[in-house]
C-alpha cells in the first residue's frame, strides 16, 4: 500500500526506509560513532531509534492522533508494519479509501521524520497541531492533484467529505 501513486513519492521512500527500520536515527548514528547524542529530538526523553521516533515518542504520538481523528480511526497506531497490514485488511473499504490511508500514513511518518530533521538542523519545534495540519494539505494537495479517473459516486461524496474537515478545522 505505501507505493500507490496518492502518496507523494519522498513519503514513500521514508515510510519504506522506516519500515525497514533503515531512517538514520540518533541510536544508529551513535552505533556508527557518527554521534554520542542518543536523545530523541522531540521529546528530549528518550533514546531515538526507529520505533520510538515514529510511534513511541509522545509527539509523535500527539501529531499521529490528530491524522487518525481526522480520518476517523479507532485503533491506534503502535507500529508501522502491523498499521499497514490493518489498512490492506479492511473490510468495507474501497480500495481508493485505502490507498488515502496509506497516503495519509505515508504523509505522518515522513512529516514526523521532517520535524525531527527540523529540531536537528534548525533548531525550531512544531507543534503538532501544525504538524497536523501539513500533513492534511499535503495529502488533500496531493490526492487532488493525481486524482484516479474511475473511482464511484461513494467515493467522490467520502473524499469530498474528508477534503471539507481540512478546511472547516
Amino acid at each position: 500500500m505505501i507505493w500507490n501513486r496518492l502518496a507523494v513519492p519522498k513519503h514513500r521512500v521514508i515510510s519504506w526506509l522506516a519500515i525497514q527500520g533503515r531512517v538514520k536515527t540518533a541510536d544508529g548514528l551513535s552505533q556508527m560513532d557518527i554521534t554520542s547524542d542518543t536523545q530523541c529530538k522531540l521529546c528530549c526523553v528518550h533514546t531515538e531509534s526507529n520505533q520510538h521516533l515514529f510511534f513511541q515518542c509522545v509527539y509523535a504520538q500527539r501529531t499521529l492522533k490528530y491524522v487518525l481523528d481526522w480520518l476517523g480511526f479507532k485503533s491506534r497506531l503502535d507500529q508501522l508494519e502491523r498499521s499497514l497490514m490493518r489498512l490492506h485488511s479492511r473490510r468495507g473499504k474501497s480500495k481508493f479509501q485505502k490507498q488515502i490511508y496509506a497516503a495519509v500514513i505515508t504523509a505522518g511518518v515522513y512529516h514526523v521524520w521532517w520535524a525531527r530533521n527540523e529540531v536537528h538542523w534548525n533548531m525550531v519545534v512544531w507543534r503538532p497541531e501544525k504538524l497536523y495540519r501539513r500533513i492534511r494539505e499535503c495529502v488533500v494537495m496531493r490526492v487532488s492533484s493525481v486524482m484516479p479517473r474511475k473511482i464511484s459516486s461513494k467515493d467522490i461524496e467520502w473524499w469530498e467529505g474528508v477534503k471539507q474537515k481540512v478546511y472547516n478545522v
